[in-house]
């Protein structure tokens, strides 16, 4: 049994091309490599390992490209085919190509969940050795096999440079959302405890949100993410006015974000416009979320079918908002403790 194998890639590249038709796009990996090697097995039984010239790829037997998310919740594997069939031996490059459309290329980046990603692929085949290794050996095809079992990583910048952007065509920015640990907001005056407290018990839902919107494929999952983000806020709104006038002080005045005669009305009236945010979250994610069929609220009946960006949307929109209240917090009590 003899095969040709590359056995190791030193450099990848991702990319993405337009067909001929505007809803068709090529997604093209490119291997390169430094050589190629010959496997056989003699007559008895033992097995060697040689340097070839080279090889020409002829039918592909079977091709895929696999992406996974960096902490591996996510993967999505794509049909792929070998386009460049004439490979010499040394510094050499294989290409695959897997035909998409824009909503291909949409489910991936869904399942990748702004992440990094890894990407390995299989590729085997049939094909014939370069002129003189197939006279040394005697053989006319043997098989090839051109697949990268090591996953290599691509960042999520480049991911979307090669890949979305080009799809399409919206341009990206990335933001930091952090959720400090309950310790991170401990040791707060009393007069802050209700929101302190808060915080720290409600960033967990939206965390857990945040890792089903990745998971979720039907508008009943997306029903339930939307459903974590209401329990999350489910009276935050009202319980936090207790407080409002201390958050106003503590926040914005004592860390001199505003200052002068008007400060003290204008860091309340900001406080009561954040509040104000979380009570509509609330409320839209109540009136999205709770059921899929609901007639509480509204005189008529009606049906909800949320989707990914539904869900996305009213997950980050409450994580933002709930960490800019806790990196608030959480300057102010580094400050007071200094």
């Amino acid at each position: 049994m003899m095969c040709v194998k590359i056995p190791s890639f030193s450099y990848v590249d991702l990319n993405v091309e337009k067909r001929e038709f505007p809803s068709e796009w090529l997604l093209q990996l490119t291997g390169h490599y430094d050589k190629v090697v010959i496997e056989y097995t003699d007559a008895s039984g033992k097995s060697f390992q040689e340097d070839a010239r080279g090889f020409y790829f002829l039918k592909t037997d079977s091709a895929s490209i696999e992406f996974e998310r960096q902490d591996s919740k996510g993967k999505v594997s794509v049909k792929a085919d070998i386009d460049k069939v004439w490979h010499v031996g040394g510094s050499s490059s294989i290409r695959l190509q897997a035909k998409l459309t824009a909503l291909d290329v949409q489910e991936i980046n869904h399942k990748l969940a702004g992440q990094d990603l890894l990407v390995q692929w299989t590729a085997t085949g049939y094909g014939f050795l370069e002129e003189s290794d197939a006279k040394r050996f005697g053989l006319s095809m043997v098989r090839i096999d051109c697949s990268n079992y090591k996953r290599q990583t691509f960042s999520r910048e480049q991911f979307v440079k090669r890949i979305l952007e080009p799809v399409d065509r919206f341009s990206r920015e990335f933001i930091e959302i952090t959720t400090p640990p309950a310790e991170a907001i401990g040791n707060v005056p009393p007069e802050l405890e209700i929101f302190a407290n808060l915080l720290k018990n409600r960033s967990g839902y939206l965390q857990e949100a945040l890792k089903k919107v990745v998971s979720a494929t039907t508008s009943r999952e997306y029903a339930e993410v939307i459903g974590d983000v209401r329990r999350a806020l489910s009276a935050m709104e009202k319980q936090l006015r207790q407080t409002k006038d201390a958050m106003a002080e503590k926040l914005f005045i004592n860390m001199g974000i505003l200052t002068g005669e008007g400060a003290i009305g204008q860091s309340k009236a900001i406080i009561n416009q954040l509040l104000d945010i979380l009570g509509r979250l609330e409320g839209l994610a109540s009136g999205l979320g709770i059921h899929l069929e609901t007639k509480e609220v509204m005189p008529k009946p009606y049906i909800s079918n949320p989707d990914y960006h539904d869900a996305r949307y009213i997950v980050l929109a409450s994580m933002l908002t709930l960490n800019y209240l806790t990196e608030r917090l959480r300057e102010f009590l580094t400050r007071r403790n200094v």
